[in-house]
């Protein structure tokens, strides 16, 4: 973070913050002893799909460190590469004191926070988070947004302590989170408006209502005919038809066999 090592890969940082402190008292480590981070990542540029896992090492012993034992959290430095219109677009708005990377601000959230856009034209709450807010930028699920440097680009998360073993087998996660994603751009709100579909006025007003529940009233009706009468009528319909081809066939033959 201080311009020691070039970050060519693009890849996450962790800042162990007041947990490193934490750890040299429980462990009595010397501040002169290096700590070693075993960091997994996943490459992406979506952030929240990065699924970082991490362990800490004394570096002398190359003993395992406890990382439960810090209750407070870990910072993680996400990388950002953005263009030139998105940093003059956080510029503009940072000097208004709005964060659009903040999906919790009031600029997403207040409609009482005022904003125009450079045609002077003011813009609803849902087109910000629609026009403005980019959920690839958006901290993991065990984090929240902390704050983003302008100057290094880097988005900061205070993310959860993650004290379990490094393993690759995190398809499950990965599932659950792009499950988690889609329910975020999913319309299914409108399911608390069950109560809607009884009533009346829907039910008599509303044109595709009324065809639904013909189709309905229809299907009940055919069900219960064929639970009553079964297949019997359909087969011996269908009896008579091979019957009757049958008969001709064979009438069809017998000329041909007379000529």
């Amino acid at each position: 973070m201080k311009g020691i090592n070039d970050n060519k890969y693009n890849t996450s940082i962790l800042d162990l913050a007041y947990c490193e402190e934490t750890l040299r008292d429980v462990y009595h480590l010397d501040e002169n002893i290096s700590l070693i981070i075993l960091k997994h990542e996943k490459m992406t540029s979506i952030i929240s799909e990065k699924s970082i896992q991490y362990e800490i090492y004394n570096s002398l012993t190359k003993e395992r460190l406890d990382i439960s034992v810090c209750k407070n959290q870990i910072n993680i430095l996400y990388p950002l590469s953005l263009d030139k219109n998105e940093i003059n677009l956080y510029e503009n708005l940072n000097k208004s004191g709005y964060d659009i990377f903040d999906i919790n601000s009031k600029f997403y959230n207040d409609i009482c926070t005022p904003y125009k856009t450079e045609n002077g034209t003011d813009i609803l709450l849902s087109d910000r988070i629609n026009d403005i807010y980019d959920d690839t930028y958006e901290c993991p699920s065990n984090c929240k947004y902390s704050s983003f440097s302008n100057n290094l680009s880097y988005l900061n998360c205070e993310c959860s302590i993650i004290s379990k073993n490094i393993t690759l087998e995190d398809i499950g996660t990965m599932v659950i989170d792009s499950f988690t994603n889609v329910l975020k751009v999913a319309n299914y709100k409108f399911l608390k408006c069950y109560k809607l579909v009884f009533h009346k006025n829907v039910i008599t007003k509303n044109l595709g209502s009324i065809f639904c529940l013909s189709l309905l009233c229809l299907y009940i009706i055919f069900f219960i005919f064929y639970i009553v009468k079964g297949m019997k009528r359909l087969k011996r319909d269908l009896k008579k038809y091979l019957n009757k081809k049958t008969k001709k066939i064979s009438y069809i033959i017998l000329r041909l066999y007379l000529i």
